[in-house]
């Protein structure tokens, strides 16, 4: 009954104000009957959040499903990405107001109304004012690395947590400032064969996850070589004190060319995502380790 009457009230609060949309997790509401329902009464836009797989290409209505990593985020760490998904998507604009609906993960339960303005939040407004397109990288592509990144940190590798570096876009200019640690394991193949998008690579990208050195990839998601030592090393008086030198090297790349680096901690299991120099947004994991629960998505 909660997450009925917050629905009902998110919806309205959103049009009172001129939101552009609504997004909701879909972990805290069970079932999108409610949603489906809701969205025939309201003309604002309905963004629902979903773990990756789960997508329904035939959105019933005015619901649009965008993909999200499948593991465990605090409750912040979960608008993040919801939030930096549309941005990368272009559904969501610098300017645009949104209305957020969210609660703990698999609760079932949305216990949490949110009202933000996309440019007083300085990540959002970063990551905007950059532009992912900006940087050659493709949507598919930001989500398909974070989502390695996820899994990556989450799993770690043979029962021990590991980091790990993406950089992305930009690639000749990268790998101009780099100097590869090993042979390239990558070397010879052709693209498609080395694309992230490629699934059955998915444990191979894992593997050398664990090789010191950053992965190389190009906007269209090929990876042009793994075992990356960067050498550029410069970083901003807006460093974030803390972190350590993957964190550096991740963001001195990305400040001498047009890139976007994650960069995986192997102590904390956090995400960090840079551009030009900067720290656009930092996610964090949750302790909370419980199974999906999938959702039932009703037909139109």
């Amino acid at each position: 009954m909660i997450s009925d009457k917050l629905i009902e009230y998110g919806l309205q609060l959103a049009q009172d104000i001129s939101a552009s949309a609504v997004l909701v997790f879909a972990d805290v509401t069970g079932s999108l009957e409610d949603l489906v329902v809701a969205s025939k009464r309201s003309s604002i836009p309905i963004i629902v959040a979903v773990r990756s797989g789960q997508e329904d290409l035939n959105s019933p209505g005015k619901i649009k499903f965008i993909p999200v990593p499948d593991f465990p985020r605090t409750r912040l760490g979960q608008i993040k990405i919801g939030l930096l998904i549309s941005v990368a998507r272009r559904i969501l604009k610098r300017g645009d107001r949104v209305i957020v609906l969210t609660g703990i993960e698999h609760s079932q339960s949305i216990d949490t109304v949110m009202a933000l303005d996309l440019d007083k939040e300085s990540e959002l407004v970063s990551a905007w004012e950059i532009g992912f397109s900006n940087a050659g990288v493709k949507p598919e592509i930001f989500e398909r690395i974070l989502t390695l990144s996820a899994e990556i940190a989450l799993e770690g590798r043979e029962g021990r947590q590991i980091g790990t570096i993406f950089v992305v876009g930009d690639s000749s200019a990268v790998l101009s400032n780099c100097k590869n640690l090993v042979l390239n394991p990558f070397f010879g193949y052709l693209a498609k064969q080395k694309n992230v998008m490629d699934l059955a690579l998915e444990e191979t990208i894992k593997e050398f996850a664990t090789i010191d050195g950053a992965f190389v990839i190009n906007g269209d998601g090929t990876i042009e070589t793994a075992g990356a030592r960067i050498l550029a090393s410069k970083v901003g008086d807006d460093f974030p004190k803390g972190l350590g030198t993957r964190h550096a090297a991740a963001a001195a790349i990305t400040s001498i060319t047009n890139s976007i680096a994650f960069a995986v901690s192997q102590s904390t299991g956090n995400i960090s995502i840079f551009k030009s120099g900067s720290l656009i947004a930092e996610i964090g994991q949750s302790s909370m380790t419980q199974p999906v629960s999938y959702l039932q998505v009703p037909k139109p």
